[in-house]
């Protein structure tokens, strides 16, 4: 009778091990499963952000600020435990101890459970800095500056807030008219006259502005259509005299009959109204000289 109770204690010992070391098996190939199973979601997530690409990520070059960014993500992991078990075993009974009787009592082993946790990650991202922003969607890098006023009159915005005026122009937003005149950047050689963004040079009486839109020159006088005419007329006259003693002159070669002294005289008489005539013309010129300086003077 001994012999049979102790085959029983034994087989049921055996049987509970068994079931035991089953059960921490199962367990840890759950544990392993899951732990897999974990590590390829997470692969898989960081290809899944690489595909599809965060465009912050692809500014890099001038004007592009990097922020660190701090976020609590939540991941999964498996957690050990003690995990209470109900045991069977074999006693002596209370009422015979000669019989043994099956009891029950709490044993603890290692489980494992699936858990999420918080994590915290730093990322970097990456934007325009303050003032500045992109030339196209596409770009790189942030080479653009915004000015909150925009500029006026042909300026550009090349700074944040402040735009490169062009010539003529000042001011935060180039509204502001430079007067060349009074700062000397005008190089008129006679007279300035400022005007809306830029300068208008002019001459005194007496000068002609040149094409360069600057310089001055002294005008040239002007000679009267009456003036020429007269002259002309004069030194065709004189002309015509001095032909008539040519051949005068000659005539008193040929003329035998003359005498020496109607000659002379007849020459006289000549030179005479000859020299009278270029004194009238000379008078006659500086007369016409001084009509046409006065009246230029008066122009």
């Amino acid at each position: 009778m001994k012999c049979l109770y102790l085959w029983i204690i034994l087989s049921w010992s055996s049987l509970v091990a068994s079931n035991d070391a089953s059960r921490r098996v199962d367990t840890s190939q759950h544990y392993n499963n899951q732990k897999s199973a974990a590590v390829h979601k997470g692969v898989a997530k960081r290809g899944e952000r690489k595909v599809s690409g965060d465009p912050s990520r692809r500014l890099h070059g001038r004007h592009v600020c990097t922020q660190s960014k701090v976020t609590m993500i939540p991941m999964k992991d498996v957690q050990s435990y003690c995990k209470p078990v109900y045991q069977s075993y074999l006693r002596r009974c209370d009422q015979d101890n000669s019989r043994y009787c099956s009891g029950y009592r709490v044993a603890y082993e290692v489980g494992y459970r699936p858990v999420q946790r918080m994590v915290a990650k730093t990322e970097s991202t990456y934007s325009c800095c303050p003032g500045w922003t992109q030339v196209r969607s596409s770009s790189a890098d942030c080479k653009r500056a915004i000015c909150v006023e925009q500029c006026q009159n042909g300026g550009s915005c090349s700074k944040p807030n402040h735009c490169a005026c062009a010539p003529g122009w000042t001011g935060k937003t180039c509204t502001t008219d430079v007067d060349e005149c009074t700062t000397g950047k005008s190089a008129c050689d006679h007279d300035c006259t400022n005007t809306q963004g830029s300068y208008k040079c002019s001459c005194r009486g007496g000068y002609v502005l040149q094409p360069d839109g600057r310089t001055c020159e002294k005008k040239e006088p002007r000679v009267e259509k009456e003036y020429d005419a007269g002259i002309s007329k004069k030194m065709e006259d004189l002309q015509k005299r001095l032909d008539a003693l040519e051949e005068w002159q000659r005539s008193l070669s040929d003329d035998k009959a003359d005498s020496r002294h109607q000659r002379d005289d007849r020459i006289n008489s000549l030179s005479e109204q000859i020299a009278l005539l270029e004194e009238r013309l000379e008078e006659y010129r500086k007369t016409e000289k001084e009509k046409l300086r006065r009246k230029h003077n008066d122009d």
